[in-house]
């Protein structure tokens, strides 16, 4: 099962909030692609990152795939939202 990591950002009252949400459209689960064939298709698992704040915010941080015991990737992210 792929999981994922976001970072919170500090809001103008100094709260933290988690300001990115990842969905899965077509599931979270890790299936085996290796078919011995050099030709095979490459392993796609398709996301969504959305970006959601009722402040104004800035930030720059990573997002990061995992399976729950390594980190497979990290994306890094930075965001500027000017309501």
């Amino acid at each position: 099962m792929l999981d994922y990591e976001v970072p919170e950002v500090e809001l103008e009252d100094g709260s933290l909030q988690s300001v990115l949400e990842v969905s899965f459209p077509e599931g979270q689960s890790i299936q085996p692609c290796c078919t011995g064939d050099e030709e095979g298709e490459p392993c796609v698992i398709p996301c969504t990152v959305t970006f959601q704040s009722s402040s104004p915010v800035s930030f720059t941080g990573a997002v990061i795939f995992t399976d729950g015991k390594e980190k497979y990737a990290k994306y890094l992210c930075g965001l500027l939202c000017i309501i």
